[in-house]
């Protein structure tokens, strides 16, 4: 552990009151020191995860990467990483992080410990995956475009209606698959008309 100085006191203090997790690692691989963060997002107590390993929190599939990472750290090769990786909660539920380590030097600039920082994003992720699984499996026709007149991304609505693969979509402009009858109102009328109103050519 670093030796006691005035920036290390500072440095403790704010590893004390993060709503960050932190974890100060040994250069085995087993936590010095962890804050309340750190507990709380993982469900243990301090002195309980302090006697766990790296293995015994992660998720096994996403263990090697991170491996591969931190041996590259010690190694001297990178300085830092970011890797989004999936814990292992107390009661068994799988926490998705964004974790960072940096590598801490003592004054002669050997490797001392280990900084982590974990930021919990399981409810963003949950939230990401819920409107990704809306916009797959809605009924409606739904499509991301860009101001070129792309569609950028469709869901397979698209496809059951219309014929066109994703890419066929995404490879011409959004007026290609407007019913050529269609094709020579004004912008301003396009926007006011709903999809379900308009026309579209449809795949023969």
């Amino acid at each position: 552990m670093p030796t006691q100085t005035p920036t290390t006191d500072l440095f403790y203090t704010a590893f004390a009151h993060s709503s960050v997790g932190m974890a100060v690692v040994g250069l085995d691989g087993r936590s010095i020191e962890v804050n309340p963060a750190l507990c709380r997002i993982l469900g243990h107590g301090r002195d309980e995860l302090l006697a766990l390993s790296i293995q015994d929190i992660s998720h096994p599939d996403d263990l090697p990467a991170d491996l591969t990472l931190l041996n590259r750290l010690l190694a001297g090769e990178i300085d830092s990483y970011n890797l989004e990786k999936r814990y292992r909660h107390a009661d068994g539920r799988p926490v998705c992080g964004l974790l960072t380590v940096s590598l801490s030097r003592d004054a002669g600039g050997a490797p001392e410990c280990l900084i982590a920082q974990l930021l919990d994003v399981t409810e963003q992720k949950k939230a990401v995956e819920e409107r990704d699984a809306f916009f797959t499996l809605s009924p409606d026709l739904l499509a991301i475009s860009g101001k070129d007149g792309y569609l950028r991304q469709v869901n397979p609505a698209w496809t059951d209606a219309l014929g066109w693969t994703q890419d066929e979509l995404t490879a011409q402009p959004f007026i290609h698959f407007v019913h050529p009858d269609d094709r020579d109102a004004s912008p301003a009328s396009r926007r006011s008309t709903t999809c379900a109103a308009m026309r579209w050519a449809t795949r023969c």
